[in-house]
Protein backbone atom coordinates (compact mmCIF):
# COMPACT_ATOMS: atom_id res chain seq x y z
CA UNK A 1 0.00 0.00 0.00
CA UNK A 2 2.88 2.09 0.66
CA UNK A 3 4.95 2.00 -2.97
CA UNK A 4 1.12 2.63 -4.46
CA UNK A 5 0.70 5.68 -2.45
CA UNK A 6 4.14 6.91 -3.50
CA UNK A 7 3.56 5.78 -6.52
CA UNK A 8 0.25 7.76 -7.19
CA UNK A 9 2.06 10.81 -5.76
CA UNK A 10 5.03 10.63 -8.18
CA UNK A 11 2.60 10.52 -11.22
CA UNK A 12 0.32 13.50 -9.25
CA UNK A 13 3.73 15.42 -8.63
CA UNK A 14 4.80 15.03 -12.80
CA UNK A 15 1.19 15.26 -14.17
CA UNK A 16 0.30 18.76 -12.11
CA UNK A 17 0.71 22.43 -13.33
CA UNK A 18 1.75 23.50 -16.79
CA UNK A 19 4.73 22.22 -18.77
CA UNK A 20 4.14 18.81 -16.81
CA UNK A 21 3.57 15.23 -18.31
CA UNK A 22 0.56 14.07 -19.33
CA UNK A 23 -0.84 10.95 -17.53
CA UNK A 24 -1.81 8.49 -20.04
CA UNK A 25 -4.66 6.27 -18.31
CA UNK A 26 -5.28 4.38 -21.42
CA UNK A 27 -1.35 2.82 -21.98
CA UNK A 28 -1.68 1.21 -18.38
CA UNK A 29 -0.50 -2.50 -19.68
CA UNK A 30 0.06 -1.38 -22.72
CA UNK A 31 2.38 -3.70 -24.68
CA UNK A 32 6.32 -2.55 -25.65
CA UNK A 33 4.70 -2.44 -29.34
CA UNK A 34 2.39 -0.08 -28.47
CA UNK A 35 4.22 2.34 -26.59
CA UNK A 36 6.35 2.53 -29.36
CA UNK A 37 3.71 2.73 -31.68
CA UNK A 38 1.98 5.69 -29.51
CA UNK A 39 5.65 7.73 -29.19
CA UNK A 40 5.44 7.31 -32.94
CA UNK A 41 2.42 9.05 -33.09
CA UNK A 42 3.73 11.74 -31.06
CA UNK A 43 6.77 12.22 -33.38
CA UNK A 44 4.92 12.69 -36.07
CA UNK A 45 2.43 15.14 -34.38
CA UNK A 46 5.02 17.13 -32.57
CA UNK A 47 7.11 17.14 -35.59
CA UNK A 48 4.72 17.95 -38.47
CA UNK A 49 5.98 21.06 -39.99
CA UNK A 50 9.52 19.24 -39.79
CA UNK A 51 8.17 16.51 -41.84
CA UNK A 52 5.94 18.32 -44.03
CA UNK A 53 3.01 16.70 -43.12
CA UNK A 54 4.40 13.25 -44.32
CA UNK A 55 4.61 10.75 -41.62
CA UNK A 56 7.72 8.85 -40.60
CA UNK A 57 8.18 5.63 -42.88
CA UNK A 58 9.52 2.25 -41.31
CA UNK A 59 12.95 2.76 -42.29
CA UNK A 60 12.84 6.48 -40.61
CA UNK A 61 11.26 5.33 -37.25
CA UNK A 62 13.03 2.62 -37.12
CA UNK A 63 16.55 4.62 -37.49
CA UNK A 64 15.54 6.86 -34.48
CA UNK A 65 14.30 3.50 -32.34
CA UNK A 66 18.16 2.61 -33.34
CA UNK A 67 19.15 6.03 -31.75
CA UNK A 68 17.58 6.20 -28.53
CA UNK A 69 17.67 2.28 -27.46
CA UNK A 70 20.69 2.92 -25.39
CA UNK A 71 23.18 0.21 -24.20
CA UNK A 72 23.36 0.73 -20.41
CA UNK A 73 20.78 3.15 -18.04
CA UNK A 74 23.99 5.48 -17.63
CA UNK A 75 23.29 6.40 -21.85
CA UNK A 76 19.78 6.70 -21.42
CA UNK A 77 20.01 8.81 -18.49
CA UNK A 78 21.37 11.21 -20.30
CA UNK A 79 18.19 12.27 -21.76
CA UNK A 80 17.29 13.61 -18.29
CA UNK A 81 19.69 16.14 -18.07
CA UNK A 82 21.70 19.03 -19.48
CA UNK A 83 24.14 17.46 -21.55
CA UNK A 84 26.11 18.36 -24.16
CA UNK A 85 26.65 21.95 -23.24
CA UNK A 86 23.50 22.57 -22.81
CA UNK A 87 21.95 24.63 -20.12
CA UNK A 88 18.61 23.59 -20.18
CA UNK A 89 18.10 19.93 -18.78
CA UNK A 90 14.95 17.87 -20.93
CA UNK A 91 12.97 17.42 -18.06
CA UNK A 92 12.02 20.00 -15.83
CA UNK A 93 8.99 20.46 -12.66
CA UNK A 94 6.80 23.41 -13.59
CA UNK A 95 7.34 26.88 -13.06
CA UNK A 96 11.02 26.60 -13.50
CA UNK A 97 12.49 28.10 -16.99
CA UNK A 98 15.81 29.96 -16.46
CA UNK A 99 18.89 28.41 -17.88
CA UNK A 100 21.50 26.18 -15.50
CA UNK A 101 24.74 27.32 -14.61
CA UNK A 102 27.73 25.75 -14.75
CA UNK A 103 29.98 25.17 -11.29
CA UNK A 104 33.07 23.59 -9.96
CA UNK A 105 32.53 20.90 -7.62
CA UNK A 106 34.51 23.06 -5.13
CA UNK A 107 32.03 25.51 -5.28
CA UNK A 108 29.54 23.38 -3.93
CA UNK A 109 31.23 23.41 -0.17
CA UNK A 110 32.68 26.04 1.87
CA UNK A 111 34.73 23.39 3.55
CA UNK A 112 36.45 20.04 2.23
CA UNK A 113 37.81 17.03 4.52
CA UNK A 114 39.82 14.44 4.21
CA UNK A 115 40.45 11.48 6.18
CA UNK A 116 42.33 8.61 8.11
CA UNK A 117 42.58 5.02 9.67
CA UNK A 118 43.32 5.46 13.36
CA UNK A 119 45.94 2.76 14.28
CA UNK A 120 43.66 0.14 15.12
CA UNK A 121 46.04 -1.93 17.27
CA UNK A 122 45.74 1.24 20.05
CA UNK A 123 42.50 0.27 21.89
CA UNK A 124 41.46 3.44 23.43
CA UNK A 125 40.86 4.74 19.71
CA UNK A 126 38.07 2.64 19.14
CA UNK A 127 34.97 1.60 20.12
CA UNK A 128 33.64 5.38 21.32
CA UNK A 129 30.84 7.35 19.62
CA UNK A 130 32.01 9.23 16.83
CA UNK A 131 30.98 7.05 12.95
CA UNK A 132 34.00 6.33 11.31
CA UNK A 133 33.02 4.85 7.87
CA UNK A 134 35.02 3.37 4.85
CA UNK A 135 34.05 2.37 1.83
CA UNK A 136 32.87 -0.65 2.17
CA UNK A 137 30.49 0.54 4.45
CA UNK A 138 28.77 2.05 1.41
CA UNK A 139 26.74 0.38 -1.35
CA UNK A 140 27.10 1.41 -5.12
CA UNK A 141 24.15 2.80 -6.34
CA UNK A 142 22.57 3.74 -2.91
CA UNK A 143 23.38 7.06 -1.64
CA UNK A 144 21.04 6.97 1.54
CA UNK A 145 21.94 3.92 3.08
CA UNK A 146 24.80 3.78 5.11
CA UNK A 147 26.10 1.18 7.35
CA UNK A 148 27.84 2.24 10.43
CA UNK A 149 29.96 -1.09 12.17
CA UNK A 150 33.03 0.98 13.31
CA UNK A 151 33.31 3.90 15.99
CA UNK A 152 36.23 5.53 17.40
CA UNK A 153 37.05 8.38 20.29
CA UNK A 154 38.35 11.85 20.27
CA UNK A 155 41.61 10.27 21.04
CA UNK A 156 41.46 9.35 17.68
CA UNK A 157 40.39 12.28 16.12
CA UNK A 158 43.34 14.04 18.33
CA UNK A 159 46.24 11.69 17.32
CA UNK A 160 45.66 10.11 13.87
CA UNK A 161 44.85 11.55 10.60
CA UNK A 162 41.15 11.13 10.52
CA UNK A 163 39.13 14.47 10.75
CA UNK A 164 35.87 15.06 12.57
CA UNK A 165 32.95 16.37 9.82
CA UNK A 166 30.71 18.30 10.53
CA UNK A 167 26.89 16.82 10.06
CA UNK A 168 25.00 17.34 6.97
CA UNK A 169 28.53 16.94 4.77
CA UNK A 170 28.41 14.72 2.02
CA UNK A 171 31.03 11.80 1.83
CA UNK A 172 32.40 11.07 -1.28
CA UNK A 173 34.68 7.86 -2.13
CA UNK A 174 38.05 8.66 -4.55
CA UNK A 175 39.94 5.62 -4.18
CA UNK A 176 39.16 2.55 -3.36
CA UNK A 177 34.99 2.00 -4.66
CA UNK A 178 34.73 5.63 -6.51
CA UNK A 179 31.33 5.69 -7.35
CA UNK A 180 30.04 5.57 -3.68
CA UNK A 181 28.80 8.66 -1.72
CA UNK A 182 26.58 9.05 1.01
CA UNK A 183 24.57 12.30 3.19
CA UNK A 184 25.89 11.88 6.62
CA UNK A 185 23.13 13.49 9.17
CA UNK A 186 25.88 13.15 12.07
CA UNK A 187 29.17 14.16 13.17
CA UNK A 188 31.45 11.04 11.58
CA UNK A 189 34.93 10.70 10.77
CA UNK A 190 36.24 8.42 7.12
CA UNK A 191 39.32 7.22 6.26
CA UNK A 192 41.83 8.14 3.88
CA UNK A 193 39.99 6.74 0.75
CA UNK A 194 37.50 10.14 1.60
CA UNK A 195 36.63 13.26 0.23
CA UNK A 196 33.81 15.18 2.34
CA UNK A 197 31.90 18.64 1.33
CA UNK A 198 30.86 20.06 4.26
CA UNK A 199 28.74 23.77 4.89
CA UNK A 200 26.74 23.27 1.56
CA UNK A 201 26.18 25.90 -0.90
CA UNK A 202 23.49 23.63 -2.67
CA UNK A 203 20.37 22.08 -1.39
CA UNK A 204 22.17 18.86 0.17
CA UNK A 205 19.74 15.87 -1.62
CA UNK A 206 20.43 17.46 -4.91
CA UNK A 207 24.02 18.13 -4.39
CA UNK A 208 24.20 14.33 -3.37
CA UNK A 209 22.19 13.23 -7.00
CA UNK A 210 24.23 15.50 -9.28
CA UNK A 211 27.80 14.61 -7.66
CA UNK A 212 26.60 10.71 -8.16
CA UNK A 213 25.75 11.28 -11.82
CA UNK A 214 29.14 13.20 -12.29
CA UNK A 215 30.58 10.07 -10.33
CA UNK A 216 28.87 7.86 -13.02
CA UNK A 217 30.06 9.71 -16.06
CA UNK A 218 33.53 9.32 -14.84
CA UNK A 219 33.30 5.82 -14.01
CA UNK A 220 31.96 5.65 -17.78
CA UNK A 221 34.86 7.64 -19.17
CA UNK A 222 37.51 5.35 -17.54
CA UNK A 223 35.78 2.28 -18.03
CA UNK A 224 38.60 -0.26 -19.54
CA UNK A 225 41.63 1.90 -18.01
CA UNK A 226 43.77 0.77 -15.17
CA UNK A 227 42.48 3.80 -13.07
CA UNK A 228 41.37 2.77 -9.53
CA UNK A 229 40.56 6.33 -8.18
CA UNK A 230 40.97 10.07 -8.67
CA UNK A 231 42.91 12.51 -6.78
CA UNK A 232 40.23 15.04 -4.42
CA UNK A 233 42.08 18.22 -6.14
CA UNK A 234 41.11 16.58 -9.48
CA UNK A 235 37.18 15.49 -8.54
CA UNK A 236 37.03 19.34 -6.95
CA UNK A 237 38.06 20.83 -10.61
CA UNK A 238 35.04 19.22 -12.55
CA UNK A 239 32.29 20.94 -13.81
CA UNK A 240 28.63 20.08 -12.77
CA UNK A 241 25.53 22.06 -13.97
CA UNK A 242 23.10 23.34 -11.51
CA UNK A 243 19.80 24.94 -11.22
CA UNK A 244 20.14 28.84 -10.39
CA UNK A 245 16.97 28.69 -8.58
CA UNK A 246 17.30 27.08 -4.69
CA UNK A 247 13.55 25.81 -5.00
CA UNK A 248 14.34 23.81 -8.40
CA UNK A 249 17.42 22.42 -6.51
CA UNK A 250 15.04 21.16 -3.73
CA UNK A 251 12.31 19.63 -5.87
CA UNK A 252 14.83 17.36 -7.93
CA UNK A 253 16.51 16.63 -4.77
CA UNK A 254 13.20 15.36 -3.03
CA UNK A 255 12.33 13.83 -6.03
CA UNK A 256 15.22 11.81 -6.45
CA UNK A 257 14.99 10.80 -2.74
CA UNK A 258 11.60 9.64 -2.67
CA UNK A 259 12.37 7.18 -6.03
CA UNK A 260 15.38 5.82 -3.97
CA UNK A 261 12.90 5.16 -0.92
CA UNK A 262 10.65 3.49 -3.29
CA UNK A 263 13.51 1.14 -4.65
CA UNK A 264 14.78 0.68 -1.00
CA UNK A 265 10.74 -0.79 0.00
CA UNK A 266 10.22 -2.71 -3.40
CA UNK A 267 13.84 -4.49 -2.20
CA UNK A 268 12.92 -5.35 0.88
CA UNK A 269 9.64 -7.07 -0.23
CA UNK A 270 11.82 -8.99 -2.56
CA UNK A 271 14.08 -10.13 0.21
CA UNK A 272 11.21 -11.17 2.18
CA UNK A 273 9.34 -12.78 -0.80
CA UNK A 274 12.85 -14.78 -1.39
CA UNK A 275 12.88 -15.94 2.37
CA UNK A 276 9.14 -17.35 2.38
CA UNK A 277 10.15 -18.89 -0.82
CA UNK A 278 13.03 -20.52 0.73
CA UNK A 279 11.06 -21.73 3.57
CA UNK A 280 8.24 -22.95 1.57
CA UNK A 281 10.82 -25.29 -0.49
CA UNK A 282 12.08 -26.62 2.64
CA UNK A 283 8.86 -27.48 4.44
CA UNK A 284 6.77 -28.62 1.03
CA UNK A 285 9.38 -30.98 -0.29
CA UNK A 286 10.10 -34.66 0.80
Amino acid sequence: MLELAFEKEVVKTLTTGSNQWVERKDLYGATPDQLWANFRDKLNNNNYAKLQGHPLTDTEFNQVKRAIEFPTPYEAAKLLAAENGSKFPQLRFAGFADAWEQRKLSDFSKTTYGGGTPKTAVTEYWDGNIPWIQSSNLTVDDVQEVNLDKFITDNAIKNSAAKLIPANSIAIVTRVGVGKLTLMKQEFATSQDFLSLSELHVDEQFGLYSIYKLLQKELNNIQGTSIKGMTKADLLTKDIMIPVEKDEQIKIGSFFKQLDHLITLHQRKLEKLQELKKGYLQKMFC
